[in-house]
């Protein structure tokens, strides 16, 4: 992948968008209460990780638009693991509180594009035939039932 990723799944690393972004809020917490405490090694080692992962989160949000939506995982078994319509609104509303958290314009962007394309009704028709034919082959594949 080349930049690190917080795993919803150690067993299976699809990368999960919203799985990600909150072990990342998690992380501006930390940093918040750490603040308070003023260790200052602690502090240095926590700024370390906000940094490595605020980049991380970009690049991982670039890499979940479908240039119309919005997807749940990078798995792929036929189709595109494209997020349900509480998934892509929850992605949306993550962004836009991760964008007052960091001032990240990317998240910003994406939050505002996402928003637009959730009230589409074009878009959500495709995105739901999508996430339906994606549950399919990923029960046709052995792998069971997800999210």
């Amino acid at each position: 992948m080349g930049f690190p990723v917080i795993e919803e799944w150690a067993v299976d690393p699809f990368h999960v968008l919203n799985g990600h972004l909150f072990a990342f809020a998690s992380i501006i917490d930390l940093l918040g209460v750490m603040k308070d405490i003023k260790n200052a090694s602690i502090l240095a080692e926590i700024e370390t990780y906000y940094i490595k992962f605020n980049d991380a989160s970009n690049k991982l949000i670039e890499m979940h638009d479908m240039g119309f939506w919005s997807r749940y995982s990078l798995k792929y078994i036929l189709v595109p693991n494209i997020s349900s319509k509480f998934y892509h609104s929850l992605h949306v509303n993550m962004l836009l509180g991760l964008h007052e958290l960091t001032g990240s314009e990317i998240m910003h962007r994406y939050a505002r594009k996402w928003n637009t394309q959730l009230n589409n009704p074009f878009y959500s028709i495709i995105a739901m035939v999508l996430k339906i034919m994606d549950k399919i082959f990923y029960t046709i594949s052995g792998k069971g039932i997800y999210a």
